[in-house]
């Protein structure tokens, strides 16, 4: 029986340890860049009690471009406040032993140091439990600290249906075209398998304040003659990767951004800045375009 209080003891210390390696598994776990289109929130197949279900992501206060998903975060504190508050109870019980020990002991010196070792292991077991979270505090507060994992915005799934391809096309043609600077060398795409058009569909948002930004620096005609349509190594819906026809002042404005002279021969070498990667293309017909991929 003079066993068991140190059983009692050990045990809540392990628990102790193996929830500080919890929290270092959050703090570790990998985050994904990119995610599926369709949010699936995880059923639990083993139940915390006080928590029913996991909470539906949300976008990152510090960058909107990702998803802050804390379902890792809140079944871990799920599992603390169940444990501490299972390991209380026992605490209280093993309290509640000792002292009835002490009150049956009669004297006896044995029994009476039993039930002390008893109060003894309750009472360390829990301040051991109830300080745990300072404890971990003290050794890092990243440890207690629960942060959601940082996962990539879900993109739009590509067009089911030719109308909602045109559509999506027309959004992006009528807005760009607002500014009778830029224009786009053929019709819209009639569906996803023409190739002898060029689509719009799709664009992402980046692209498209992309190539109003550069008219506007150049203050030249932009001629946008690649976009999401097939037919295309790298392009496609949700990319933001346009070809644009090469015009003298364009290039003007361009060169120097990327530290080249003020007209550079197409090679296949990818120049990069801030804002976008830059590789200047010779078509068959020995015309040249800017081939852009925006950031």
């Amino acid at each position: 029986m003079t066993k068991t209080p140190k059983i009692l003891t050990i045990g809540i210390i392990i628990f102790i340890i193996i929830q500080t390696f919890s929290f270092l598994f959050l703090k570790l776990a990998y985050s994904p860049t990119r995610a599926e289109a369709d949010w699936k929130i995880p059923e639990l197949q083993i139940t915390i009690p006080g928590m029913d279900k996991l909470t539906q992501p949300s976008a990152c206060p510090n960058d909107s471009s990702k998803m802050c998903v804390n379902w890792i975060g809140q079944y871990i504190a799920g599992i603390y406040r169940y444990a501490v508050g299972v390991i209380g109870i026992l605490a209280v019980v093993v309290m509640m032993v000792g002292g009835i020990m002490w009150i049956i002991a009669g004297g006896n010196t044995s029994r009476v140091s039993e039930a002390k070792a008893w109060l003894e292991a309750s009472i360390t077991g829990l301040v051991l439990t109830l300080c745990s979270y300072l404890i971990l505090v003290q050794i890092n507060p990243a440890l207690v600290n629960l942060k959601a994992l940082g996962v990539g915005q879900p993109t739009a799934k590509p067009p089911t249906t030719e109308a909602n391809y045109l559509q999506a096309d027309k959004l992006v043609r009528d807005r760009l075209t607002a500014n009778p600077n830029i224009t786009i060398n053929k019709s819209a795409c009639q569906n996803q398998g023409q190739t002898d058009c060029t689509s719009l569909a799709y664009l992402p948002e980046n692209a498209i304040q992309g190539i109003i930004n550069i008219q506007q620096g150049c203050s030249c005609k932009i001629v946008i003659t690649g976009g999401t349509e097939p037919g295309h190594q790298t392009h496609g819906p949700n990319q933001p990767i346009v070809d644009i026809r090469y015009d003298s002042l364009l290039e003007i404005y361009l060169a120097p951004q990327f530290n080249l002279p003020n007209y550079f021969i197409p090679t296949n070498i990818t120049y990069e800045n801030n804002n976008m990667w830059l590789l200047k293309e010779r078509n068959p017909d020995t015309s040249v375009h800017y081939h852009i991929n925006f950031k």
